[in-house]
C-alpha cells in the first residue's frame, strides 16, 4: 500500500475515531438531569439568547426534552445557531449547568418556545392542578424558553 493510501487511511479512521468519541456521551438534556454533578456530558441544542445577555459568561440551550444552562467562555454564539457541547456539569444556586470544555456550530433552528397555556391546559384534562402538580409542570420546563398569554387582572404592591 503507498504512502498515499495510508495517509488517507488514516486521516478516515481518525475522523471516524473521533466522531465515535464526539459522540460517546451524548445525551438528550432531560437525561444530563439525571447524571452525577461534575459528570462529563455532550448535547446537542439550539441557543436561546445571546452569551452575556441576561447573566454574564451565560446562555441557555433547549433541545425537544428540556434546556440547560451554560457557563464559560461562550464566543460568538447567536439565538438559533444550534451547538454540540461538552462540559462537566455543576450546580449552581440548585440549577443545573454544563462549563463548556468544547463548543461547535452545527448549523441554524428555529427557536421553539414550550407554550405554557397549551401545557396546562393538556395536563388539566388529565388530572386536577394542584400546586404539586403545578410546580412539577414548571419544574420541567425549568431554562427552557416558555411563552404563556394571559391577562394581567391586579397589581399589587
Amino acid at each position: 500500500m503507498g504512502v498515499f493510501r495510508k495517509l488517507i487511511l488514516l486521516a478516515l479512521l481518525s475522523t471516524l475515531l473521533l466522531g465515535t468519541l464526539w459522540a460517546a456521551n451524548l445525551l438528550p438534556i432531560r437525561e444530563i438531569y439525571k447524571v452525577k454533578e461534575g459528570s462529563t456530558v455532550e448535547a446537542t441544542g439550539v441557543v436561546l439568547v445571546v452569551p452575556n445577555r441576561l447573566m454574564s459568561k451565560t446562555t441557555w440551550l433547549q433541545d425537544e426534552t428540556a434546556g440547560i444552562m451554560l457557563y464559560g467562555n461562550l464566543p460568538g454564539l447567536k439565538i438559533g445557531d444550534v451547538i454540540r457541547v461538552s462540559g462537566k456539569t455543576k450546580l449552581y444556586y440548585g440549577i443545573l449547568e454544563i462549563l463548556p470544555d468544547k463548543i461547535e456550530v452545527v448549523g441554524r433552528a428555529e427557536v421553539r418556545p414550550v407554550d405554557l397555556n397549551k401545557l396546562f391546559e393538556n395536563e388539566a384534562k388529565k388530572e386536577e392542578l394542584n400546586d404539586k402538580k403545578v410546580k412539577e409542570l414548571l419544574n420541567s420546563v425549568m431554562s427552557q424558553l416558555v411563552v404563556v398569554k394571559g391577562v394581567i387582572s391586579d397589581i399589587s404592591n
